[in-house]
């Protein structure tokens, strides 16, 4: 355990989003209307610190009008 890294599980759509280094969002996990899932990327991105990262697996279908970066088949890399 590193008490540097915290995971956490919660509503996406009630969690109180703290300032992190980084983000990790699996789409796929997710039972989210396209609408909302923006929303939890951009409150991801608005809480990133400098230097952030936010790692995206799904389809990049989502992630028009955003800046991203393809690190694998299904993953992204968006920073602030």
């Amino acid at each position: 355990k590193n008490e540097e890294v915290n995971f956490v599980c919660a509503d996406a759509h009630s969690y109180s989003i703290q300032k992190s280094d980084a983000f990790i969002i699996n789409q796929e996990n997710l039972l989210l209307k396209e609408k909302d899932l923006k929303s939890l990327l951009n409150k991801c991105l608005e809480n990133l610190n400098e230097n952030g990262a936010l790692i995206f697996v799904g389809d990049s279908k989502f992630l028009e009008g955003y800046s991203f970066e393809k690190i694998s088949c299904t993953a992204y890399l968006l920073r602030n």
